[in-house]
């Protein structure tokens, strides 16, 4: 397969890290997956870090805040997953751990 990398920037407050696999000719698409995104909007904002495992796997946390209302009060999700490329270039992942976590801004 042949493996191209993708980013993606919209709204003109994210982007988003695609990995794309294509026959070996590049004739067809194989798989596609979306495995980061960082940006902010609203009550929302995301940031996804990257790294490899001691087998090279891509591992990626990706962290996400978001609020109901303007109050202090928002939650923080924090999703673990790693991505793996079957040897026919399809993209295989598995979700690692996964947390919601309640928070209070504090005010300067």
């Amino acid at each position: 397969y042949t493996l191209v990398t993708m980013f993606y920037e919209h709204e003109d407050c994210c982007e988003d890290l695609y990995y794309v696999t294509y026959t070996p000719d590049r004739s067809a698409l194989v798989g596609w997956q979306r495995v980061a995104q960082r940006g902010a909007d609203g009550f929302w904002q995301a940031e996804s870090r990257l790294r490899r495992d001691s087998e090279g796997r891509l591992v990626v946390t990706h962290l996400a805040d978001n609020q109901e209302d303007e109050g202090a009060a928002y939650y923080r999700d924090s999703v673990v997953t790693r991505f793996e490329l079957t040897p026919a270039g399809r993209w295989v992942r598995v979700r690692l751990d996964s947390a919601r976590t309640n928070h209070t801004r504090q005010e300067p």
